[in-house]
């Protein structure tokens, strides 16, 4: 993750060339673990894809380690854990949620 804040690090520090970017990424990486450690989440890369594996507690919301949720691919239901097709839930049960704003540190998908 942190070599995509390197080239915005090194532009605002004004640093040309690759001398100082093992050092760079060094520093970015400690500094993202200890934001992570602070706030209680796991950053990552916005256009990286996460696969979590949850499970429910129930209600109608489903809270993942990462915020915000850009966009669900799927969820299934499977007590089995093997993620086969058909115990994909259609995509219209469940929309990302931000209507509980008292949990806005976890991202949030709700059935509908």
């Amino acid at each position: 993750m942190a070599h995509v804040w390197q080239a915005e690090l090194k532009a605002a520090l004004l640093i040309t060339g690759a001398g100082l970017d093992t050092l760079i990424d060094s520093v970015l990486e400690d500094v993202v673990r200890a934001v992570e450690t602070h706030i209680g989440l796991t950053l990552f890369d916005p256009g990286s894809d996460v696969t979590e594996y949850l499970d429910g507690d129930g209600t109608r919301y489903l809270e993942t380690d990462q915020a915000p949720i850009l966009s669900v691919t799927s969820i299934h239901s499977d007590t089995t854990r093997e993620w086969t097709a058909d115990t994909e839930v259609d995509s219209y049960l469940f929309d990302i949620s931000d209507d509980q704003p008292e949990k806005s540190s976890v991202g949030q998908i709700r059935a509908v």
